[in-house]
């Protein structure tokens, strides 16, 4: 019985430690540069493009992430593709967006980003939003944008 009860804690240790070395990789994560695009009053979502960097020798996956302007912060990727000789323009989400290790991922116009869904008021041209990343495994990392008309 105590084996049991010794097994047990050893496996909820080691889990604990799995979480904070998750969490530990994900706060080294930089943020080189970014911006969240100004969209007209009346649309309630808008992209957040960076440029986030990862020192770690794992890669990390970007799954999503919260705002208090948004209800939703979800990765997304545009595409192209031909449809009956008609070329095709959209974006889909995606479940992760990959960080490599020692690299750096890129969210820019005509590729991957963040969308900011069901915005919860109009922004404004050189306020600043902060965005709580989530990465897979738990791990969090929080970066500012500013809002820009471009």
């Amino acid at each position: 019985m105590n084996k049991v009860i010794a097994m047990k804690q050893m496996l909820t240790l080691l889990g604990a430690l799995l979480l904070c070395a998750a969490a530990a990789q994900t706060n080294n994560v930089r943020l080189i540069e970014g911006w969240v695009r100004l969209p007209p009053p009346v649309l309630k979502s808008t992209v957040a493009y960076m440029v986030l960097e990862n020192p770690s020798a794992r890669p990390l996956r970007l799954t999503g992430g919260s705002a208090e302007v948004a209800g939703t912060v979800m990765p997304m990727s545009d595409y192209v593709e031909t449809h009956n000789g008609v070329e095709v323009k959209g974006m889909r989400e995606v479940r992760f967006l990959e960080i490599p290790a020692g690299g750096r991922l890129e969210l820019k116009p005509g590729g991957k980003h963040l969308m900011l869904i069901g915005l919860q008021r109009p922004l404004r041209e050189g306020e600043r939003i902060m965005l709580n990343l989530r990465f897979e495994g738990g791990g969090t990392a929080r970066v500012v944008l500013s809002v820009q008309n471009k």
